[in-house]
């Protein structure tokens, strides 16, 4: 009788073990997917259908962007075209290099020449609209802080606006500093 008791005892627990590895093995694991996310509770979510829709949908954009290089090219440039720097900016010792305005952001980078280290550096620019060939209108200016309080001579910065009014160009102006 003892006997049979540790045989049920067994069997019981061997089936369990035989129950419980075959749902484990049921539950989907990262392993099982190309792609997934896991929730917070630990589930296994399958995202593979779309991921392999991102990729051809990525596969075939850079395709076209190989395809059409120059025209990437050309939209950098006009981006950059669209940034003219006069006056007083021009005839500090500062270097402007990577800008770009794209209708609404006017970003770039400082290069400090003056031979000495510079702090509270600030951008002034003007907001042009085409009036028409040839002929601009202004219709805002600001200021903007670059990112670092202080540059050391040989030192660079960057600058960003936001919330700017749109427009066809920007003309920095002038550059303060102290």
């Amino acid at each position: 009788m003892l006997n049979l008791k540790y045989w049920i005892v067994g069997l019981s627990l061997a089936s369990g073990f035989v129950v419980s590895s075959e749902v484990a093995n049921s539950v989907p694991r990262q392993a099982d997917y190309f792609c997934y996310e896991q929730t917070a509770y630990g589930e296994v979510v399958n995202l593979t259908e779309i991921c392999q829709k991102v990729q051809q949908k990525s596969a075939s954009t850079n395709t076209g962007a190989k395809n059409s290089n120059s025209s990437t090219k050309e939209s950098n440039a006009a981006s950059t075209d669209r940034v003219r720097i006069e006056g007083q900016a021009r005839k500090k010792k500062l270097e402007f290099s990577d800008y770009s305005y794209d209708g609404k952001m006017l970003v770039g980078t400082i290069k400090n020449r003056t031979g000495k280290s510079i702090s509270d550096i600030s951008v002034v620019y003007e907001i042009e609209v085409r009036e028409g060939e040839g002929k601009w209108r202004s219709v805002d200016n600001g200021k903007v802080l670059a990112n670092n309080e202080s540059v050391a001579k040989g030192g660079k910065t960057n600058f960003s606006t936001s919330g700017m009014r749109s427009g066809d160009r920007v003309t920095i102006t002038d550059v303060e500093f102290d």
